[in-house]
């Protein structure tokens, strides 16, 4: 397989997101500076099997999820939001550069990027799952994402990174709202002071009973209201949602509970399985 084919082949899996990207980030004039790391993105003259490395970068993509889980479970919950926070700068570090340049290799190699960051600061949460273990891991976040929005009545032409699911524990209300725009912040503050749609009991208790989903991260305040954050560690739009408008979601009375909804990752897999 000759490079120019293998870049294109690579460009049409990912490049339809990246469009997308560079006009929500757009109005920022500086991008953030990424932690120090010590792998730069291969020259795409170099000769590659495209199917090989998308597949490691599924698998990398998975594993930047179990190394959050490790974080939290083995660190600390400071820990671990400051790895998000890291991981989410590379993430949209490498999709501008990407922007700027047309390299594909930034669009296409930052999940192993956010890998390797996160195994020299964690150490002990260097992981890679094998490609059977990656699989089961999303197919399973997948399933509880599914079971997620036909209990709280999402549509499932709405589900996608990232999803916000807010609701108040007080009142027995709560909303949905999707995409890295601040109606997420704006949904927040109206469940908070009471607004919202009524839950049912059977909603109410699934609301509830997400905090010990295998697939979720908890981040309590002691607060009534909590925010369930649906992403994706290599979600170019919930890394711009962290950039723009995670400091004010962090900053309001809330807990927040991230919960694993692996769709841009697969992006790597069906992208491998079409190269062949």
């Amino acid at each position: 397989m000759n490079n120019k084919l293998v870049i294109a082949i690579i460009a049409v899996v990912l490049v339809a997101a990246a469009i997308v990207l560079v006009t929500a980030i757009k109005p920022k004039t500086k991008s953030p500076t990424p932690p120090t790391i010590t792998t730069q993105p291969i020259n795409t003259t170099t000769q590659v099997n495209a199917s090989q490395i998308l597949l490691t970068e599924f698998r990398y993509g998975v594993s930047d999820w179990l190394q959050w889980t490790c974080i939290y479970n083995n660190y600390s919950a400071t820990d671990a939001l400051s790895a998000i926070n890291e991981s989410y700068v590379i993430n949209l570090y490498y999709n501008v550069k990407y922007e700027n340049t047309r390299n594909i290799t930034y669009e296409l190699l930052y999940p192993g990027l956010i890998h390797e960051y996160l195994a020299n600061k964690y150490p002990s949460c260097d992981s890679m799952p094998s490609l059977n273990k990656s699989l089961s891991i999303v197919s399973g976040a997948l399933s509880y994402i599914n079971e997620t929005a036909s209990m709280m009545g999402i549509p499932s032409n709405q589900l996608g990174t990232p999803l916000f699911l807010i609701f108040n524990n007080a009142t027995g209300k709560f909303a949905y709202v999707i995409g890295a725009t601040p109606n997420a912040l704006n949904a927040t503050l109206e469940v908070i002071h009471g607004g919202g749609t009524k839950a049912s009991d059977s909603q109410l208790a699934f609301l509830r009973s997400i905090v010990k989903s295998r697939y979720s991260l908890f981040f309590s305040k002691g607060s009534n209201t909590t925010v369930v954050e649906m992403l994706d560690p290599v979600c170019p739009f919930c890394a711009v949602f962290y950039y723009q408008y995670g400091g004010k979601m962090g900053s309001l009375p809330v807990n927040l509970l991230f919960l694993y909804f692996p769709t841009h990752v697969m992006d790597y897999y069906y992208g491998a399985l079409q190269s062949r």
